[in-house]
């Protein structure tokens, strides 16, 4: 009887040692299918990204531009800290205020940043945050006039068809292109 059971410990060892083979080798390949869906979701959000961007120069509201400052202090930062996009902006070194816009962009990046990790959950989602450095970006994306609204009862924008919620306006109106990108890259990362 002794043998008997020494046997089947041996034989439930080796079942045991298998098992934990087996799910190691299932725990290594669904951490590489991870990753994998994780850059295919990034890759599929950044082509989001240029989708909105487009939009915002090509259907109204447009970005409202007086000298180009604001639409050149765009940017992209991703879940993993990269600046994609507006490390580097071309603001018009003859404003008066281009110390300032560089000061604001410089700030925006680093609060950008720091928010997509967090919002990551150290890496457990995959996060982009877009935005305008400009110092005023905010307060022109919100220069809804009207009354009992801050703002004049008309705003003279200098670019025809732009004027406020440029960037909500372009998320909203492509919101299903943008998950459709990133459902087709996830997607061609699984086959």
């Amino acid at each position: 009887m002794a043998k008997r059971t020494q046997g089947s410990s041996f034989a439930l060892r080796e079942m045991m040692d298998k098992v934990r083979h087996s799910s190691e080798g299932v725990q290594k390949n669904l951490t590489g299918t991870i990753k994998d869906v994780k850059t295919a979701a990034l890759r599929g959000l950044l082509q989001g990204v240029v989708i909105v961007r487009r939009d915002m120069d090509e259907s109204q509201p447009f970005i409202p531009v007086r000298n180009n400052n604001m639409r050149s202090g765009f940017f992209v930062v991703t879940y993993l800290g990269e600046i994609r996009e507006g490390s580097e902006p071309t603001f018009n070194n003859l404003a008066k205020d281009a110390g300032k816009l560089l000061q604001s962009q410089i700030q925006s990046l680093a609060f950008a940043v720091g928010k997509a990790k967090e919002m990551s959950e150290d890496g457990k989602k995959v996060v982009v945050i877009i935005g305008f450095g400009a110092y005023y970006a905010s307060i022109v994306h919100e220069m809804i006039a009207g009354p009992g609204s801050a703002w004049p009862t008309t705003i003279q924008w200098t670019r025809p068809g732009s004027g406020p919620k440029f960037l909500q306006a372009a998320m909203r109106k492509n919101d299903a292109k943008v998950k459709a990108v990133v459902a087709a890259s996830i997607k061609a990362a699984l086959k």
